[in-house]
């Protein structure tokens, strides 16, 4: 994919691969011009995009894998300007707060996996790469759906003979989450049938727990992709 769209006035090269540093320099110096006039959030949001894209392309780089190379960079042009559909300030502003968090968590787990290989001198464990990769399908998937990063409303309901069962906690981790260990399990804010709760886009292990007669009972822990709908709804087999 190449870049040749104008920026905000700005053009790159066309005959530049769209490895991000083009569309990064020229928007960074859009905000730095107009950092007196405008909010410093999109200029944050910038930075956060470019940092997550730089982790993740040099781990891509690093176990030689170019489908997930042109995945990211394809990822960080539709985060930064929805491919030209909308100014880059507007793309960038309207990224939730909690989605632009969700990217600084992502980047930090990616980096703490560099680094891991780095000091075994060992491959890049082959199960966190496959699931940053497939995390990184559903994100792009997701932004060119709805051409933004966004949160997406998840509800989990746990069945049991084909019937909903309430009382459920629900339990969630994003996948690509093992390759670091400050990437905690959390919970959905209320349990089944009100299971519901927003998740930045991407790849999630979700289960689900309830008390019964003094024990604890689990259900199997199962991957979920959200994203690609306007809401994902997830049914989870009680045992």
């Amino acid at each position: 994919m190449w870049l040749s769209d104008s920026i905000s006035g700005m053009r790159c090269d066309s005959r530049v691969a769209l490895t991000g540093l083009c569309l990064f320099a020229s928007l960074c110096s859009y905000f730095a011009a107009a950092v007196s006039a405008q909010s410093a959030r999109p200029l944050d949001t910038l930075e956060t995009i470019q940092k997550f894209s730089g982790c993740l392309s040099a781990l891509a780089r690093t176990a030689a894998e170019p489908q997930m190379q042109q995945n990211i960079n394809q990822l960080a042009t539709g985060l930064t300007s929805s491919w030209g559909r909308v100014p880059p300030e507007q793309a960038l502003a309207r990224m939730p707060p909690a989605y632009r968090d969700h990217l600084l968590a992502a980047t930090d787990a990616c980096e703490r996996a560099r680094r891991q290989a780095l000091t075994a001198e060992k491959p890049i464990d082959r199960d966190a790469l496959v699931a940053f990769a497939r995390d990184v399908e559903v994100k792009l998937s997701d932004c060119r759906n709805f051409k933004m990063g966004r949160m997406v409303p998840v509800q989990i309901t746990v069945m049991k003979d084909g019937v909903p069962e309430s009382g459920w906690s629900i339990f969630y981790k994003w996948l690509p989450g093992s390759a670091a260990t400050n990437v905690l399990e959390l919970s959905f804010p209320a349990p089944t049938p009100g299971a519901v709760r927003d998740l930045p886009a991407g790849m999630y292990m979700v289960r689900g727990e309830r008390s019964s007669n003094g024990s604890t009972i689990r259900t199997a822990a199962l991957p979920l992709p959200v994203g690609g709908k306007t809401k994902v709804v997830f049914s989870i087999s009680a045992p």
